[in-house]
């Protein structure tokens, strides 16, 4: 079968079937189209063509063009799930990855951002205008909740309980959670709610009933909110490199920190494995060496 024809199949399983975030499709769609541009320039054009050599080539090129290790797992992964796919719908007789031979991926402890700065990344919008109001209750909930940026621009108007304190958050695979509001988070919801959003509400336009909208009162677009956060954390820290996920990152770890179990934060955060969350227990033993280093007569 052609390998385009193949990929076609693949990614219609990927959405009908296993249901998966449109972020997550797009990671799936982004990876494969450059293997098959790799497979392209190697002239190969049907499946039962592509060997375990071709994939380990594709691999190596990725090494040798200076891609980070995750990255490169990633793509890894996307390769044998296709190549598994294909095997297991009889579009092929053979699955080139199965011998392949995955290096594991250093895994880097993720950035957190100091307390004085988020203080500081707090106060930068302002409290007196409509794009602020909304804007700091962007940056609230991404902090004070551990929301994703996909979670955040899909929260609905009816997935809040105000009165209880409390949101329900649609993560990934649409798998759902309920997470506290937080009383600053919760303040500044209730702000922009009240006298903010109206604001952004258009004639003729469809808000989808989003907690969060762009100027034309339309649903705040993933890339529209990430380039409004990042705008602010360049504000807050200059010559430092923050991403907007640097806040859920920053939640974790400072409510561990904090005395937090790490069951409420897989809870909270919404991993399905444990084993997800436990890279924050590694930043809090940073933290409690540094905290025996300064404060101990013999640290």
């Amino acid at each position: 079968m052609k390998i385009s024809l193949a990929l076609e199949q693949f990614f219609e399983h990927l959405l009908l079937e296993r249901g998966l975030a449109p972020a997550t499709l797009s990671s799936y769609q982004y990876d494969l189209k450059q293997y098959r541009g790799f497979l392209a320039a190697e002239e190969i054009e049907d499946i039962d063509n592509i060997s375990l050599t071709l994939v380990e080539k594709f691999i190596d090129n990725l090494r040798k063009e200076g891609l980070n290790p995750s990255s490169i797992s990633r793509k890894t992964s996307a390769i044998r799930t296709f190549h598994k796919f294909c095997l297991n719908e009889g579009l092929t007789e053979t699955d080139p990855t199965e011998s392949l031979v995955s290096r594991q991926p250093i895994r880097r402890l993720p950035k957190v951002i100091p307390s004085e700065i988020i203080d500081k990344l707090m106060n930068l919008p302002s409290d007196s205008t409509p794009q602020g109001m909304r804007d700091k209750a962007m940056l609230e909930l991404l902090y004070g909740c551990g929301l994703r940026i996909s979670e955040l621009v899909d929260l609905a108007l009816g997935y809040l309980n105000i009165e209880d304190e409390i949101m329900r958050v649609v993560g990934k695979g649409e798998k759902t959670r309920i997470v506290p509001l937080g009383s600053q988070a919760l303040k500044a919801l209730n702000r922009y709610l009240e006298m903010g959003r109206s604001n952004f509400v258009q004639l003729g336009a469809d808000d989808k009933g989003r907690v969060f909208l762009n100027r034309f009162g339309e649903p705040l677009s993933r890339g529209g909110a990430y380039q409004i956060v990042k705008g602010y954390l360049k504000r807050a820290y200059p010559g430092k490199e923050y991403s907007p996920h640097t806040l859920r990152h920053s939640f974790a770890t400072h409510i561990l920190e904090g005395g937090a179990g790490i069951r409420t934060v897989q809870e909270l955060l919404g991993h399905e494995s444990i084993a997800t969350t436990q890279i924050y227990t590694h930043l809090d033993k940073s933290y409690l060496r540094e905290v025996v280093r300064k404060y101990h007569p013999r640290g």
